[in-house]
């Protein structure tokens, strides 16, 4: 069954453009019910267009913020305008805005990063990551592999280490397909339990557009980093030495990449797949 249909996610990174005068702006803002629909109708009022951006409460819950890029209908407009604008909602408590140098405009306001709930974390484009991926296998062929494959036991074990302190290891195995859902927000790829398994003994994992994956070609099951990641999940929720072969692969012609986690005493040689025509 294929993925449901789905959205990008946009993170605030930066804009360029030559020809146009973009704006960062921040606005912290009360914390009451209305406070984010009388600042956007303001600053629809001003003709200030809001591109893309995000909103968060503080932890306290008494306050939150508007982050968003935007740009002025008016080319002559200035951060100066855009401001008194902000400031003229009740709502607003501060207001911050940056506008953009020879077209180029960056997010420099927020840091650090953090995925929710709350871990410090970074940005790291897929073709960049597939890039080093790819030289650790040709510097170290097998060896390189390996490499990959360990470094995502370890990811997989410290992320689900993580998670499962706050929902316990208990409920996390009663909650397997919805847990794993945590990878497809952070853009690792689209996964679904295509089998259920509460002792994660015998289950199988389906991920579609796998970022490790897509846009490769191999004549074998290619997913090191993916299978470890896997892996070391299902070893910190079953307390088991879990095992896991890649049954499927985008990158030799399959429509996603199947991986099925198991008991050793379950254990065979993974499926070599042929190669493409």
């Amino acid at each position: 069954m294929a993925p449901m249909k789905t959205y990008s996610k946009e993170i605030l990174g930066y804009l360029y453009d030559p020809k146009k005068r973009y704006f960062h702006v921040v606005v912290e803002l009360k914390n009451e019910k209305g406070a984010l629909a009388s600042l956007c109708s303001a600053l629809a009022a001003g003709d200030i267009n809001l591109l893309n951006g995000f909103i968060s409460v503080s932890p306290e819950g008494n306050s939150g913020i508007l982050s968003t890029f935007a740009q002025a209908e008016d080319p002559e407009a200035t951060a100066s305008d855009i401001q008194s604008v902000a400031d003229s909602c009740k709502f607003t408590i501060r207001c911050m805005i940056k506008e953009s140098v020879n077209g180029l405009l960056v997010d420099t306001f927020h840091f650090p990063l953090k995925m929710t709930p709350g871990n410090d974390s970074i940005l790291m484009s897929v073709n960049v990551l597939s890039r080093m991926f790819k030289e650790l296998r040709e510097t170290f062929g097998s060896g390189g592999s390996m490499i990959l494959y360990n470094e995502g036991l370890t990811v997989g074990k410290s992320w689900m280490e993580a998670i499962s302190v706050r929902t316990g290891r208990e409920n996390a195995l009663k909650h397997l397909n919805e847990l794993f859902q945590i990878y497809h927000a952070s853009g690792w790829g689209m996964i679904d339990l295509t089998s259920d398994s509460s002792t994660l003994n015998d289950v199988k994992i389906r991920v579609w557009d796998s970022f490790e994956c897509s846009g490769q070609r191999a004549v074998r099951p290619y997913s090191q980093f993916m299978r470890g990641m896997i892996n070391g999940s299902c070893r910190i929720l079953s307390n088991l030495a879990t095992q896991c072969d890649e049954m499927k692969c985008v990158a030799a012609g399959d429509r996603y990449c199947e991986f099925w986690v198991h008991g050793p005493e379950l254990d065979e040689a993974p499926v070599e797949i042929q190669t493409l025509a």
